[in-house]
């Protein structure tokens, strides 16, 4: 056998197998959905974007539907009341300005384990925070300067959730001390 024939079959056996190479990798690339504008040259517009799709949470989907329900008028009143219980570990009734310019009039901070939770009532809901002592059944008025570090208590919060501004939405605030 030449050398020359020897070459020959060699060159045909490889470009068979090229040929099923190419055959297979083509029939691969079908199988892929195609994306399109993810080449560095390629120029990206509004209509060849990919864009994830997130499935929303029920509360987004809740949110969502808050909003609709507020901008036609059906919701007209939403109150959320916040009840907090614990022993105070903070207290600043000197009023601040926080993030977000937030004027706050009192911060509290119960302790929850080793760590302080903040709770803030602004200062616009100065005129209706409620201050009382509780002894068994007997309730007696008290003040905010009244309070002391140690003391249990617990704080009921109502918000407005409708206004959306956290300096105006305290609608009601009643701080009770309860003697344990």
């Amino acid at each position: 056998m030449s050398a020359s024939k020897i070459l020959t079959i060699l060159f045909v056996i490889l470009l068979v197998v090229t040929i099923f190479e190419v055959g297979y990798y083509l029939s691969q690339q079908a199988q892929k959905p195609q994306l399109t504008g993810t080449s560095p040259t390629d120029t990206v517009s509004e209509e060849n974007q990919v864009f994830p799709t997130a499935i929303p949470t029920p509360a987004e989907v809740e949110e969502d539907d808050r909003r609709k329900m507020t901008k036609y008028g059906v919701l007209k009143s939403s109150v959320n009341l916040d009840t907090f219980e614990g022993i105070l570990a903070s207290i600043d009734l000197n009023g601040k300005v926080v993030e977000y310019n937030y004027e706050y009039r009192v911060k509290l901070g119960l302790k929850v384990g080793n760590d302080v939770i903040p709770i803030y009532l602004s200062k616009n809901a100065e005129s209706v925070i409620k201050v009382k002592q509780s002894a068994g059944s007997v309730t007696t008025p008290i003040t905010l300067e009244d309070l002391k570090v140690g003391d249990h208590i617990i704080l009921e919060r109502k918000l407005d959730t409708l206004s959306g501004d956290p300096k105006i939405n305290v609608i009601d605030a009643q701080i009770t001390r309860l003697n344990d």
